[in-house]
């Protein structure tokens, strides 16, 4: 009985202890103050598309979008592996817009090849990706 309680007080311990380590706030010192938002790929279009691939190197990614259109404005901005087929495969849209206007999401994407999908209807959009470089 003390074995299990001596364990189960050790695992208590790890876990405060995981808790209270201190965290940066994301300023990664020196770094991150030479990096710059880059632009990787503006895509734009008025339907269902899909972009040529490009490289991201796995830094602070956000996506930025804007769409025009009137009250039945559909729009899913989808970043993708390189060679990804949404309707067989599926996936996780980076953003879904329900109505017109402009914003912004981060992103958190590997290092490697990918495309933009953008599945629309009813509006006009523009999408660009950003890495910190």
């Amino acid at each position: 009985m003390k074995r299990v309680l001596a364990i189960a007080a050790l695992a208590c311990l790890l876990a405060v202890a995981g808790c209270s380590t201190e965290t940066t706030g994301g300023d990664g010192g020196d770094e991150d103050a030479a990096a710059k938002w880059v632009k990787v790929i503006t895509f734009k279009g008025n339907a269902a598309k899909t972009s040529a691939p490009f490289k991201l190197e796995g830094g602070e990614q956000k996506l930025e979008y804007s769409v025009e259109g009137g009250d039945m404005v559909t729009a899913a901005f989808y970043v993708e592996d390189e060679g990804t087929d949404i309707m067989e495969e599926g996936g996780f849209p980076v953003v879904m817009p329900d109505k017109a206007g402009k914003d912004s999401t981060r992103m958190n994407k590997d290092g490697g090849k990918y495309i933009l999908i953008v599945e629309s209807a009813n509006c006009s959009w523009v999408v660009t990706v950003y890495e910190k470089r």
